[in-house]
């Protein structure tokens, strides 16, 4: 008796110090082996001096490296709800290069009165090239969008597309320009700028113009007519064109499914895929849409992962609204995997960041909470609180990483004005590194390595 007591003691006091060990500030809540051989000198010193500005730190792990935006230069103001700067967009465009993009007007310092300002304004679209590996800044680029708003697309083997809504530039990944096409194409109608779509693998791109001849009697009927450009992004050249009139119904199938042309939603190097509350179809890009999942409950909104994978986000108990649950879905309509991650009635989802190899993706959960005023049943005060950035591997099928949000810097204000600026998450092709840009302060984690394949499981499409 004495030695079975003794022994749950020790196992008590064990259990206790590796608790005490883990939970410790700045341990990742991560996994075993890094995916970089480089060492961490570099990496621990770029952490340690992040700018002469301090900032609030809103996840409790200690990163690779860090990098403060506002400590560049007066021109990368500080971000907040009043300023909605300084980034619009971070990605990677190969394994160990980060982008940042900020979008400025051109005459933000010249024009003294807003009155003067016209929202068809010139504006610049400005790149910052830092080293995934160490966070040192390589390079910075600038372009001119003479209207609308430009952003960068990754493709292939470290190139990019610059998008702009008169034109698409190709360049390579040392930035040197490649191929430019002008926009629209030749013989295609357009009274705004595209929406643009690109495959996860970034070797598709497809362009949407709509052309407006809406109903003049009135009624809902969408009578515009829609034009698709699909680009092969590795040497800019258009595969297909194509187009789509608004008020066919393009559903030929005898269930009851209504969707419309000219829709253009998540996408991959040669389908789209589109979620209809209780339904899912996909199709070609210029053929008919068939059926993939049909009032099941793991039917919810999809977005390709791969080529063959698409995730889903779909809504389990508690939350009767908003999704707090994701799945896995191959194309061919067969449910691989399914898990609930949030659990209380706030519990919400980002939008999930995927890897350019198809093996991860990254998503942010969070929580909007605030007062419930009863009388008429909205919320006082409303933020929400951020809890954790998740990565999961598609064939381990398993989560690699979780990063968790710090107590004290993790809750954002909601106001009336703007978009919702959410924490903004990119992962490097290869899967191996986390960005993660909050307030005007870059944070990238290293991730550990994938596990080889068998030759049995592998996608040769990815």
């Amino acid at each position: 008796m004495v030695r079975v007591k003794t022994r749950s003691v020790f196992l008590v006091v064990w259990v206790s110090v590796v608790t005490a060990w883990f939970a410790r500030p700045g341990t990742s809540t991560a996994f075993d082996f890094d995916c970089l051989s480089t060492g961490a000198g570099a990496s621990l010193t770029t952490f340690e001096k992040p700018g002469p500005q301090k900032v609030a730190r809103r996840w409790r792990e200690m990163p690779r490296w860090q990098l403060d935006l506002r400590s560049l230069g007066p021109e990368y103001p500080p971000g907040s709800v009043k300023n909605r700067g300084p980034a619009e967009s971070i990605c990677f465009t190969s394994d160990n290069l980060l982008v940042v993009t900020f979008s400025r007007m051109d005459d933000l310092t010249t024009v003294r009165g807003s009155a003067e300002r016209s929202p068809a304004q010139p504006s610049r679209l400005r790149a910052l090239f830092v080293d995934g590996v160490t966070g040192q800044v390589r390079n910075t680029r600038e372009w001119s969008i003479r209207s609308g708003d430009g952003s960068i697309v990754p493709t292939t083997a470290g190139n990019f597309l610059l998008f702009a809504p008169d034109h698409l530039a190709l360049y390579s990944s040392d930035l040197q320009p490649l191929k430019d096409m002008p926009l629209p194409p030749a013989g295609f109608e357009s009274e705004s700028g595209p929406a643009v779509r690109h495959s996860p693998s970034g070797k598709s791109i497809l362009l949407v113009y709509r052309a407006d001849a809406s109903n003049r009697e009135g009624g809902y009927v969408d009578r515009s007519h829609y034009d698709f450009v699909w680009i092969d992004s590795k040497n800019l050249a258009v595969v297909r064109a194509w187009r789509e009139n608004g008020w066919e119904n393009t559903w030929h199938g005898p269930e009851l499914i209504n969707t419309l042309g000219g829709y253009a939603g998540s996408i991959s190097d040669s389908e789209m895929v589109r979620g209809l509350g209780g339904a899912i179809i996909l199709r070609k890009f210029d053929g008919p849409w068939r059926l993939v999942c049909y009032l099941q409950p793991y039917c919810g909104e999809p977005q390709f992962v791969d080529n063959r994978t698409l995730l889903m986000y779909l809504h389990q108990v508690p939350r009767a609204l908003g999704e707090n649950t994701i799945g896995l879905l191959s194309t061919d309509g067969k449910l691989q995997f399914k898990q609930q991650i949030g659990y209380k009635a706030g519990d919400r989802l980002g939008p999930a960041e995927v890897s350019a190899d198809g093996r991860r993706f990254a998503l942010l959960v969070y929580r909007e909470e605030g007062e419930l005023d009863i009388a008429d049943y909205h919320l006082r005060s409303p933020h929400l609180v951020l809890r954790s950035v998740m990565v999961y591997d598609i064939p381990g099928r398993h989560w690699v990483y979780a990063v968790e949000a710090d107590n004290k810097h993790n809750r954002i204000r909601i106001t009336s004005r703007g978009p919702l600026l959410l924490p903004k998450l990119a992962l490097s092709p290869d899967g191996c590194l986390l960005a993660i840009l909050s307030d005007g302060l870059i944070e990238v984690y290293q991730l550990p390595a994938p596990r080889p394949e068998s030759p049995s499981s592998t996608h040769a499409d990815r």
